[in-house]
C-alpha cells in the first residue's frame, strides 16, 4: 500500500502538534524514584534513584488518561520529564 500523505500534509500535523512546558509536570519524590506525572494526560514516568544520587535515564512510563501522549510529542514529555527528574534528584544532594 502506498502512503498519500504528502511532506507538506506531514510538516502541517506536526504543526499541530502540543509542545509541553515545565508547568505541566508535577514531580513526586518517593523513596527509591522520582515520579514526574505529565498531567494533560497523566502520564507517569517513573526515574529510578542511583547510588550517586542521580536518576536513571530510562523511564517506567504508564499512561493513565488517554492510553498515550493523545496530541504531544512523546520523545518531547520524556526529555522535560528526564530534565525535571534529574534537576530534582540534585536539590537533594
Amino acid at each position: 500500500m502506498v502512503s498519500t500523505t504528502t511532506g507538506r500534509e506531514k510538516k502541517e500535523a506536526k504543526k499541530l502538534m502540543k509542545h509541553p512546558n515545565e508547568n505541566d509536570f508535577d514531580v513526586n519524590d518517593e523513596e527509591s524514584a522520582v515520579v514526574v506525572i505529565f498531567k494533560p494526560t497523566e502520564s507517569y514516568f517513573s526515574f529510578l534513584r542511583l547510588e550517586n544520587g542521580e536518576v536513571s535515564t530510562v523511564a517506567d512510563v504508564r499512561h493513565a488518561k488517554t492510553g498515550d501522549t493523545d496530541q504531544y510529542i512523546e520523545s518531547e514529555i520524556g526529555s522535560l520529564a528526564q530534565t525535571l527528574a534529574s534537576q530534582h534528584a540534585r536539590r537533594r544532594l
